[in-house]
């Protein structure tokens, strides 16, 4: 009988061991999936995309003919990590102290929302266009999903305001970016930052990863996510869990104007509801028609700009 006990509990160990053993592979693959970017801003997560490519749209073909007169300047900042971080400036040369600081999304770099940012160029307002850490030009090999991005993002507020002590700031983000200034808004303490304009994004990465799961793998995200959770902690020291706007979204002291497209599949469209409806400061809601995932400005721009000027004009002197 002690025999058989002996050989059931070693049984019942083993079985354990492997099932930790493929939990740990899993989450890895999964971090290294999501998360991990080579040398070329590439993430296994964007399959045949090309990191960075440029699409031919009304707006970027906007964008390249306003490049040919323009004269775009440069601002870089060490992170708290030691990366170097880079941002184009527009509009250098106006005396004026209204900014927007603008951040693009997930996979992407700041040539990307470039076409999306013009009309505040346009618009004459002074634009920092960043690239986050781990994009575009900027250092780094793995992105956080807002985490250490929205401490980037409160380095370059700091860096306007030495500049420009009387900098109004408005933060400017897509996706990703979005989640980043919301998160950034959440423990922002300059009182130049006078509002925030979120387009399309999340309630918390690890929701948003969740519902990629089961559409992308059809498998229950548990115990998977909290797997990856495990496993970025030691590699990245950070985990999904850690980037949640919904969580600290009340911690926001500024107007809030939140944006989604009516039929965006990978942020779903719920999520701005939950954080339209969870935030308790000023805020207005903008639901594009027919747009997809960060597409809203290509499908509706008129729309969207005037929504956006009307929404800066209530808390920005310019």
């Amino acid at each position: 009988m002690k025999k058989r006990t002996k050989i059931i509990l070693g049984s019942v160990v083993s079985l354990i061991i492997v099932v930790c053993v493929v939990l740990l592979f899993i989450g890895n693959y999964f971090v290294g999936y999501t998360l991990k970017v080579d040398e070329n801003n590439y993430v296994p997560s964007m399959g045949d995309s090309v990191p960075g490519a440029i699409y031919d749209t009304v707006a970027q073909r906007e964008y390249d003919e306003y490049l040919k007169t323009a004269k775009v300047g440069s601002l870089e900042i060490e992170s708290f990590d030691g990366l170097t971080l880079y941002a184009d400036t527009y509009n250098d040369q106006l005396d004026h102290s209204y900014y927007i600081l603008s951040v693009h999304g997930y996979t992407s770099n700041r040539k990307n929302i470039a076409p999306a940012i013009l009309p505040f160029v346009k618009e004459g307002f002074k634009v920092v266009n960043i690239d986050q850490r781990a994009s575009g030009e900027s250092d780094g090999d793995f992105i956080t999903m807002g985490h250490n991005e929205s401490t980037d993002i409160l380095q370059w507020v700091d860096l306007i305001v030495e500049k420009d002590p009387n900098a109004q700031i408005i933060l400017y983000g897509e996706s990703m970016g979005a989640a980043s200034v919301m998160l950034a808004g959440a423990r922002n303490e300059s009182p130049n930052v006078v509002a925030i304009i979120e387009d399309c994004g999340y309630t918390a990465a690890i929701d948003m990863f969740s519902d990629q799961i089961k559409e992308v793998f059809n498998m229950s995200p548990f115990p998977f996510i909290q797997a990856a959770d495990f496993v970025s902690t030691f590699a990245y020291g950070f985990t999904f869990s850690d980037a949640q706007p919904l969580k600290t979204i009340n911690d926001i002291d500024v107007p809030v104007l939140f944006i989604h497209g009516s039929i965006d599949d990978y942020v779903p469209t719920y999520m701005v509801y939950e954080l339209y409806e969870a935030f308790e400061g000023e805020k207005e809601l903008l639901i594009i028609e027919g747009a997809n995932h960060a597409d809203s400005t290509d499908v509706n721009p008129e729309l969207y700009y005037s929504s956006v000027f009307e929404f800066i004009k209530k808390y920005v002197s310019y």
